[in-house]
């Protein structure tokens, strides 16, 4: 039966043999030590090439290491190959391949990676082949807080979905009113409260990312507001959840902008709020 440890061995086995692999690294949870991996974690990889077209199209390589039950190739912003595989027993590995040169050192080729604040958060190396040795050491880029023109973008767009998220509801169309309500309005409120907690504690202050581990992070008063913005998929529930939301949106974006010295839209608020409560879900 195939484990983590497994997969660890026989890529790094794989990886020694490859003319173009100079390096594999583990990243995530399975590399870090504060909040680290538990029995569900997948296996997150990246791997330095001088070739990243060998891994573009053809996924067979993958075969090396176990059954294959589920693969997929996406293409990451950089351009580069991400494999995502589900090995038998459901042991999900997730390859990430990034064009490298073949001399210098590993810490040389991870100086400008774009996800420095993955490596930061811990790194494990399987295999290195670079000629020279440095240390690893990464510090996460500061926390970067929202320009007056960026914090007015998402405060609008997040009254702009609510207002579609309303009208879905009282046409009945609750598939629409559920994918604007958790999906657009809910990346916008992570935002937020991610702003909220660092005008609050710091820009050092940890608030991981989507949303991550924030039971660790938000205030008391927020989290205890997030079990009121959900609801099952009735047109009562879900226009409930989108008022408990939109409150908390309000809320929050109203500490942001008085701690960044921003205007809040306040007469656009009033109206819009005004409206809302007069929706009927029909």
């Amino acid at each position: 039966m195939l484990t983590y440890t497994d997969l660890e061995n026989r890529i790094k086995q794989w990886a020694l043999t490859r003319a173009d692999i100079q390096a594999v690294l583990v990243v995530g949870s399975r590399a870090r030590e504060v909040n680290p991996a538990d029995d569900l974690s997948d296996l997150d990889l990246i791997l330095l090439t001088t070739d990243t077209g060998l891994y573009r199209a053809d996924g067979s390589w993958l075969n090396t290491f176990g059954t294959v039950l589920l693969s997929a190739v996406d293409v990451l912003e950089s351009g580069d190959p991400e494999w995502i595989v589900i090995y038998d027993q459901v042991i999900k590995g997730d390859f990430s391949f990034f064009q490298a040169d073949d001399d210098g050192s590993l810490a040389d080729q991870l100086f400008n990676f774009p996800f420095q604040n993955v490596l930061a958060r811990g790194i494990r190396v399987l295999v290195d082949k670079y000629p020279q040795s440095k240390s690893l050491n990464f510090a996460p880029r500061p926390f970067q807080l929202p320009t007056a023109s960026r914090f007015e973008h998402d405060v609008v767009n997040f009254w702009i979905v609510a207002t579609r998220v309303a009208k879905f509801i009282q046409r009945g169309d609750l598939w629409r009113a559920v994918t604007m309500l958790y999906c657009k309005m809910r990346a916008y409120l992570v935002t937020m409260m991610e702003w909220h907690a660092h005008v609050l504690n710091g820009l050092d202050y940890d608030t991981w990312y989507d949303g991550r581990f924030l039971d660790d992070w938000l205030d008391a008063e927020t989290l205890s507001s997030l079990s009121t913005i959900f609801g099952r998929y009735a047109a009562a529930e879900l226009r409930t959840a989108l008022h408990n939301m939109f409150n908390l949106f309000r809320r929050l974006a109203q500490v942001v902008a008085h701690n960044l010295g921003y205007d809040y839209p306040q007469a656009a608020d009033d109206q819009l709020s005004a409206w809302l409560q007069t929706v009927s879900v029909g």
